[in-house]
């Protein structure tokens, strides 16, 4: 899967909606979550688990990227790309571990700056 395009809106905010994969590898009693686009990775015990891990790590990552207010520099630092029309994400394959649970996107808003 391959992750959809952001849109950037008055050269202030990105909106990303990028993949996460949930998987375990064999005779793992783990569950793990990873979201290639923005280099994060988390796990639970179960898939509640993980997806419930994932969005408080999420949410974090979202915080300090406000926080530290220099979203822009922060991604491109993780391989994306920025036009005058559009920010691509970071296209990094996901090779499927043993057993692919469950896949989503997840959208987020972050200010790049004038």
């Amino acid at each position: 899967m391959k992750t959809s395009k952001i849109v950037v809106n008055d050269n202030k905010v990105v909106s990303v909606s990028v993949p996460v994969y949930y998987f375990q590898f064999k005779g793992d009693n783990v569950v793990y979550a990873e979201c290639p686009s923005l280099n994060l990775t988390t796990y639970g015990k179960n898939l509640k688990d993980a997806k419930a891990m994932f969005d408080d790590a999420f949410n974090l990552w979202v915080k300090t990227v406000n926080e530290d207010g220099d979203a822009k520099e922060i991604l491109e630092n993780l391989g994306w790309k920025f036009t005058k029309t559009k920010v691509l994400p970071r296209e990094k394959s996901f090779k499927v571990p043993i057993e692919l649970l469950a896949n989503k996107t997840v959208n987020l808003q972050i200010p790049i700056g004038a």
